[in-house]
């Protein structure tokens, strides 16, 4: 199946593992079991240049199961040794040459977190703290000043592009894990093709596994959604597949500057097309927001199914929106998918 380039789809700060040295990454390690949880960590002893200033809190979450270390709701994989010989994984920070070395005792116990940066392997400084909890779960953070964060969330198009992209592309999107944040992006990694998804400002990046180590715009939300839903369609059709119908849309929106003034749409027909689950509110709005150019800012919403059988599927979908030149609009309009 041939990729286009926008959906080389979704990561925003994914591992970018640069070596400390040449023989870095090719000393592959694991992490004691004993080392799992999460804990509330300290930076001190700071050198000159340190990423970090004495009295930094930072929450970090060691996960041995999969060999990952969340620091401050980014999540880093792949652990390594600095030479063969050692023993204390570490672990690369995406878009830099800092390295976070955890420390373990001879019980495989985690003592302190140590930070490296450069290529020359320069010790910048440690956390020490206390574990609080056995929870290897990366879903929130604690900021550099201490302040807690709230588990990140995502907009209902923003699920539907995961979703979709795992449907369509399972080998590459297929059992992402938790949300996380960084750098003002929200992003989901999914380890087994070594793939960030990140969306910041409505927008959706991508870096890591075949998409390299650039952190690359593949375009808006609504514009990667609209193309996951017209490559699904597309795979439906080549598939001879009978789910697909012909959408009419029809009906009227009221502008708020002209009260009393309807004004009419006809004429809108789209082929080959999946018709909704009319119980599925998120994805008709999936579907208004792929027929109707310029339409934002959706709100007050209202279903109302008027046929739902083996050929036909119509529903009638009132709600307010944003239409570029016009300001807030009412919409009443009727979607009538046919085969």
């Amino acid at each position: 199946m041939k990729i286009t380039p926008i959906l080389k789809l979704l990561v925003a700060v994914g591992a970018v593992f640069v070596s400390l040295n040449s023989q870095a990454q090719t000393v592959k390690t694991t992490i004691p079991a004993a080392a799992a949880g999460t804990y509330e960590m300290t930076y001190d002893f700071a050198s000159a240049g340190s990423p970090y200033k004495n009295g930094d809190k930072v929450t970090f979450v060691i996960n041995s199961t999969n060999g990952t270390l969340c620091v401050g709701g980014l999540l880093l994989s792949n652990p390594f040794l600095r030479r063969a010989g050692e023993s204390d994984p570490l672990w690369a920070k995406p878009e830099s040459t800092t390295y976070f070395g955890a420390a373990l005792l001879t019980t495989g116990a985690l003592s302190e977190i140590n930070v490296f940066q450069g290529t020359n392997d320069t010790w910048a400084g440690q956390f020490t703290g206390a574990r609080t909890s056995t929870s290897t779960a990366c879903s929130s953070s604690t900021s550099s000043t201490g302040g807690s964060t709230a588990v990140p969330t995502v907009t209902a198009s923003v699920q539907s592009v995961f979703d979709l992209a795992a449907e369509i592309y399972p080998t590459m999107f297929k059992n992402g894990g938790a949300l996380g944040t960084y750098l003002g992006y929200v992003y989901k990694y999914f380890a087994d093709s070594k793939i960030y998804v990140g969306i910041k400002d409505d927008k959706i990046y991508t870096m890591g596994g075949v998409y390299g180590t650039a952190i690359t715009e593949q375009g808006s939300v609504a514009a990667v959604l609209n193309l996951l839903q017209t490559t699904k369609a597309n795979l439906l059709k080549s598939a001879g597949s009978t789910s697909l119908y012909k959408l009419t849309l029809s009906g009227n929106f009221k502008t708020s500057g002209f009260a009393s003034v309807n004004i009419p749409i006809s004429g809108i027909v789209i082929n080959d097309l999946p018709a909704p689950d009319v119980s599925n509110t998120t994805a008709i709005l999936d579907q208004v927001k792929t027929s109707l150019v310029g339409v934002t800012g959706i709100a007050n919403v209202k279903v109302t199914s008027v046929n739902n059988t083996a050929s036909r599927v119509t529903f009638r979908v009132e709600f307010t929106a944003v239409l570029a030149g016009f300001g807030t609009v009412t919409y009443d309009l009727t979607y009538d998918y046919t085969k």
